[in-house]
């Protein structure tokens, strides 16, 4: 018994959370140095209305992660469908042009863990043109990115955790992606080419072999003017909402999308187009959504070309409350992509701790119990 009880109460330690986790629903956010190409890892807490301590990614040494500064569609960040792992990318060093590996980066939520050591070398994936995003599946094993590339090095690609080579192109439908995602147990691509562009499918599930079809399911050509430019996106837990970026300018289409659609194997339709704040005449890159609430409250990163915004507005029914600016990237900083991790609630762990003790205490008086009953009445 005394074992048993020794268990359960490491069980409680482990579970309380330590400095540094995330325990609460918090929005995380990619800025990037436009001098050195350093990245740095911002979160924020929608419940205080509070940024936290910022994480510095290494950017010279032998787990460096680099995005280049010029290149506006790298940088994007996603998350998990449980919300456990961010995912970004990147290179060794320098930029997309420089023939460095490309860096695939782990962050698990709960444990404040980065891990860089994915990679997948220049000659086999995005070979001198850039890389753009990667998802993990709820494990954090395997990785599905997406960037430009050859018939061969672009695309769609998936891999292992901590693997160095040996990535494969799931897809060849379309080699100039964008963002990718897992929703509902679908992994999409977001692209700005040709017949493809806008929001798309790509294969069944979670494919991880190649000869997949990329299909359009949100034909972005069909909105605004000029060439649509379609990014970050997010599809509500129904499969029936789908909110995307697009990074032209308001007055041609862009800015934070809603497209609905009837069921799950039709396809999307544009509903209506929010800006990106009050008076802002530019679109959007970077895209999240919390949807917890019958109103989702959508999260987004302005397309300036400097001093861009972290925003945020609450959905109602088609309808945008008044934008929030959570901030600015300042001097000699720009802000990329951005991602919603909706992570335990504390009372989680304090309902385990609790229920843990609970038992605790039964299995203490039941061995009072039995020992009194092998001794015998008392006399």
């Amino acid at each position: 018994m005394c074992r048993l009880i020794s268990v359960l109460c490491m069980l409680v330690l482990a579970a309380v959370p330590a400095a540094g986790q995330f325990t609460s629903p918090t929005v995380f956010a990619i800025r990037v140095a436009t001098g050195n190409n350093s990245v740095t890892l911002r979160n924020y807490n929608p419940a205080t209305q509070t940024f936290g301590n910022d994480l510095f990614v290494p950017n010279t040494d032998t787990n460096a992660l680099t995005i280049g500064n010029t290149i506006s569609s790298e940088g994007q960040l996603t998350v998990s469908p449980n919300g456990q792992f961010l995912g970004f990318v990147g290179y060794r060093t320098g930029m997309s042009g420089d023939g460095t590996d490309r860096v695939v980066a782990r962050y698990e939520v709960t444990t404040g863990t980065l891990n860089t050591a994915t990679a997948m070398p220049n000659a086999q994936a995005y070979t001198t043109s850039s890389i753009r995003t990667a998802v993990w599946n709820d494990s954090g094993t395997q990785f599905w990115s997406g960037g430009n590339g050859s018939s061969t090095t672009g695309g769609t690609r998936t891999g292992a955790f901590q693997s160095t080579s040996g990535s494969i192109q799931v897809s060849a439908t379309v080699v100039n992606t964008r963002v990718v995602g897992i929703f509902n147990g679908q992994l999409y691509t977001s692209t700005g080419s040709g017949a493809t562009n806008g929001l798309n499918t790509v294969g069944t599930g979670l494919p991880t072999t190649s000869g997949n079809s990329t299909v359009r399911i949100a034909d972005s050509t069909m909105t605004g003017s000029g060439s649509s430019s379609p990014y970050g996106f997010a599809i509500s837990p129904n499969g029936l909402s789908l909110y995307m970026a697009d990074d032209r300018s308001i007055a041609n289409g862009g800015g934070i999308q809603k497209w609905s659609r009837t069921d799950t194997s039709s396809a999307f339709t544009l509903a209506t187009t929010f800006g990106t704040g009050t008076g802002s005449t530019t679109g959007a890159r970077g895209l999240a959504v919390d949807f917890s609430s019958a109103d989702p409250t959508v999260y987004a990163v302005t397309a300036e070309s400097s001093a861009n915004r972290i925003v945020s507005f609450i959905d109602n029914g088609g309808v945008a409350s008044s934008f929030t600016v959570l901030d600015i990237a300042g001097t000699g900083t720009i802000y990329r992509g951005i991602a919603f991790s909706s992570v335990p609630e504390p009372g989680t762990v304090l309902g385990f701790s609790l229920g843990v003790f609970g038992l605790v205490r039964v299995i203490r008086r039941r061995g009072r119990a039995g020992s009194r009953s092998a001794a015998g009445p008392r006399p």
